[in-house]
């Protein structure tokens, strides 16, 4: 009897362990992948979500007023400690490709003065704009930050990116949504 309890507390052990293992990996590396409309099955190009933020004026700007060039969406806040390690590689990126590429960089629910002072303490210089309201980062269902989406200049998202990129990552995307030579 003995033997049988031991037996079947090992066997629910594997099977805990074999689950916990399994949604790990499943789960684990949502946030260190690049995923594309393609991947996640989808036929044709995908219409990025419409939305409106403010930008450092208070006026608004639309997803729409960027047509004609390819964006790099990222939402992101003061507090959240992997938005704040991914920055730099955002301010590279924008250097090398400002000309070329829109960067959104999106605050997501904070006041606007906490966004800029931390802009100037750390000396970026792309654009900011705010969803003091959530509904831009509600539009594209973020429910985690940090978050990157990277439409192509028709405003079709082409790939999408939760959790904190890497230079490599970050290049990655804008390489899917730059014009083919």
């Amino acid at each position: 009897m003995k033997n049988k309890k031991l037996l079947l507390l090992v066997l629910i052990l594997v099977l805990v362990l074999g689950g916990a293992g399994f949604l790990y990996s499943r789960l684990g590396n949502q946030g260190n992948n690049i995923t594309s409309g393609q991947q996640q099955g989808n036929e044709g190009p995908v219409a990025a979500p419409s939305f409106t933020v403010t930008d450092s004026n208070g006026t608004s700007i639309a997803l729409e007023d960027f047509r004609g060039k390819p964006v790099v969406i990222n939402f992101w806040a003061t507090w959240c400690n992997f938005c704040v390690k991914e920055m730099p590689h955002f301010e590279e990126s924008f250097q090398q490709y400002g000309d070329e590429v829109h960067f959104l960089m999106v605050n997501v629910q904070e006041s606007p003065d906490a966004a800029k002072s931390f802009m100037e303490k750390n000396g970026y210089s792309f654009p900011v704009y705010y969803d003091t309201k959530g509904s831009a980062s509600g539009a594209f269902g973020v429910s985690g930050l940090p978050a990157t989406f990277f439409i192509d200049s028709d405003g079709n998202a082409v790939a999408q990116a939760r959790g904190a990129l890497s230079p490599e990552m970050l290049q990655r995307g804008i390489d899917m949504i730059l014009p083919q030579d």
